[in-house]
C-alpha cells in the first residue's frame, strides 16, 4: 500500500495510507519518507525527529469514509468535510487547510 508523507502550510503533518493524487494538494510539501518529513518539521522546533516520531496524523480511507488518527492511535471519521461556505470539501482540501 502506498504511503504519502505530507506537511501543510500550517506545519501539520500527515501519513496518508490511501492512494492520492498529490498534485491536488495546495501549499503542501511532500516527502519520500517519514524520516524526511519529521526532519523537516523538527527544524522549526526544539525537538529532534526521534522525539516527534509518532505525533504525525495518520489518514486513511475505509469503505468510502475518510478517517484520521487521534493522539491515542484510534481512527475517527473526518466528519466535517464542508468548507466555510458549506460546500462539500474533499480530502485534498482537508489536508491542505487542516489546522487546530
Amino acid at each position: 500500500m502506498p504511503e504519502y508523507f505530507i506537511a501543510n502550510r500550517f506545519k501539520h503533518y500527515f501519513v496518508v495510507r490511501t492512494p492520492l493524487d498529490i498534485t491536488k494538494l495546495k501549499e503542501c510539501v511532500t516527502f519520500e519518507s517519514l524520516e524526511a518529513l519529521l526532519s523537516f518539521i523538527a527544524k522549526d522546533t526544539e525537538f529532534s525527529p526521534e522525539e516527534i516520531q509518532g505525533s504525525e496524523i495518520a489518514v486513511k480511507e475505509e469503505n468510502g469514509q475518510w478517517l484520521y488518527s487521534t493522539h491515542y492511535g484510534a481512527f475517527i471519521p473526518i466528519e466535517d468535510m464542508e468548507d466555510e461556505d458549506d460546500q462539500p470539501e474533499d480530502i485534498y482540501q482537508w489536508l491542505s487547510e487542516f489546522e487546530c
